[in-house]
């Protein structure tokens, strides 16, 4: 393949998955109801389109990360973020989809997968709208502590702040909430459909998987998340 056809191909690898993210933040699970997601080929695609919403993620995440633009283990630690925002979406779709088989789901885990990281199309939108969340968080993050040292600094901070900062925080929060909603429920629909339950049981089996997976991210997300961000600190 010469020069030109690889970067004909490239060019339209990413204008497929810009078009999906678009396609997902409009239309929710009915964005991407063209993909067959028992298809392996699909799970391919989903995977690839999951690691280009990391990469956006981490570019939102430069400001707020102390020392990302230093020299030193730079690209270390940005394959380490990356890595991180990957392995952390993949961990909570199989929590959920768990759940949901602990409850008598029949879905498939690899359509489960793809059809979360289709909707993870919402994280980069969350992650612009808690910029002044991070504002606060980034540092204490890079400060080290675990999570209730670490909630209880942030709230410190939050409360400290003059009035229309504060205001501007308390939006952020509301605004992040909603698209969350938005989010889970799409994942929801997602895989009630996948796992063939009914709303009652389907409800029941994802409530338990949202449980578990914040426990997951109390538990490793946040002391990894914590580490990382002190070693931007040093480097």
């Amino acid at each position: 393949m010469d020069i030109s056809a690889t970067t004909k191909a490239i060019f339209d690898e990413n204008k497929d998955i810009a078009s999906t993210w678009f396609s997902v933040l409009a239309r929710g699970p009915a964005g991407f109801q063209r993909f067959d997601l028992e298809k392996d080929s699909t799970l391919a695609y989903a995977l690839r389109f999951l690691f280009f919403i990391a990469l956006v993620e981490l570019i939102l995440s430069i400001p707020f990360a102390p020392g990302i633009g230093s020299k030193s283990g730079d690209k270390i630690l940005i394959a380490a973020v990356v890595a991180e925002t990957i392995v952390e979406y993949l961990v909570v779709a199989l929590i959920l989809h768990g759940a949901m088989k602990v409850f008598g789901g029949k879905g498939r885990l690899s359509a489960c997968i793809a059809g979360y990281s289709f909707l993870t199309a919402y994280m980069p939108i969350i992650s612009v709208l808690m910029f002044p969340t991070r504002s606060i968080s980034g540092p204490v993050l890079a400060e080290g502590g675990n999570y209730p040292q670490i909630v209880a600094e942030v709230f410190a901070k939050a409360r400290q702040l003059p009035g229309w900062d504060r205001t501007v925080l308390i939006l952020s929060y509301l605004a992040t909430t909603v698209v969350f909603v938005l989010f889970f429920t799409g994942v929801f629909r997602c895989f009630r459909a996948l796992h063939k339950l009914g709303k009652g049981r389907a409800r029941l089996a994802f409530g338990v998987g949202l449980l578990c997976s914040a426990a997951f991210e109390a538990m490793f997300v946040l002391p990894l998340l914590t580490a990382l961000y002190k070693s931007f600190a040093r480097s």
